[in-house]
């Protein structure tokens, strides 16, 4: 496989398999109608499929191998010594703010910051330094390694991937690898409102899918949106089982289900 040339700094990346092919063509024409002048070259992570979409470069890491292989095959061949990881069910919902993230991107520099998280969730631990829209995740934090949308140093992202590790090992497993490492781990603060996370530089709906199927509310939106789906590919949650999600992730009622789960064990 040869390399890729790419004389720019920083690069999009985006991880997904051809498992997830189906899922393409939503997910770019909400970046590029969000994000029409992103000025970074766009990477899309497939294994052996062919796929056309103005402005993207796909990257064929040959037989799927896992989140952390192929994206070490991936990062390791876009040559830039930044990018920004998303994951292919993070559907844009907000206009992306060109010149902010740039803005964030030389604090990351500047900082020699391993890690800068570009939706809040969870934000940072502390203020940093005298930065208004940056604050400091801490060395203890959970979920320091979030694969929420970010902006990593490559180099800092293939030190914390371990072969066979699946995104929720990363976050998990990568979170203590990251406890060891000298570079600073950062984020966008969230709102002084309410510790709302309405602030973020890269906004999406995340969460699209789960356990291979669609969410309920994941399709409604994109009908909003009016993006044209072939739905035909994958299952799609029933609005049974959509209410009974979001009734348990209600604070209140979703502690309290998670305490009679736990008494029935």
């Amino acid at each position: 496989m040869e390399n890729i040339n790419n004389k720019n700094k920083c690069a999009v990346v985006i991880s997904s398999c051809d498992a997830y092919a189906d899922v393409w063509d939503s997910f770019f024409i909400q970046f590029f109608k969000y994000w029409p002048d992103c000025p970074f070259p766009v990477y899309l992570v497939a294994n052996e499929l062919d796929y056309s979409f103005d402005k993207v470069n796909v990257i064929k890491t040959g037989k799927d191998d896992g989140f952390a292989n192929n994206m070490k095959k991936a990062t390791e061949l876009i040559n830039a010594e930044y990018f920004i990881c998303l994951i292919d069910d993070f559907h844009f919902d907000k206009k992306i703010d060109t010149k902010r993230i740039l803005r964030l991107l030389e604090i990351m520099e500047k900082e020699n910051a391993g890690y800068l998280r570009l939706n809040p969730m969870p934000g940072p631990d502390s203020n940093f330094k005298d930065y208004s829209e940056v604050g400091l995740i801490s060395r203890d934090s959970e979920y320091r390694t979030s694969l929420m949308a970010a902006l990593w140093n490559n180099k800092i992202f293939n030190q914390l991937l371990v072969t066979g590790e699946n995104p929720w090992e990363m976050e998990l497993k990568g979170t203590e690898r990251s406890r060891n490492l000298e570079e600073l781990f950062l984020s966008v603060k969230r709102s002084p409102f309410l510790n709302r996370n309405n602030n973020p530089a890269i906004s999406y709906f995340h969460n699209s899918i789960k356990r291979g199927y669609w969410h309920y509310d994941a399709i409604k939106f994109l009908k909003k949106e009016g993006v044209i789906m072939d739905k035909s590919k994958r299952e799609i949650e029933s609005f049974g089982a959509y209410i009974k999600r979001k009734i348990f992730y209600i604070p209140f009622f979703g502690r309290a289900i998670q305490g009679v789960l736990k008494r029935l064990r």
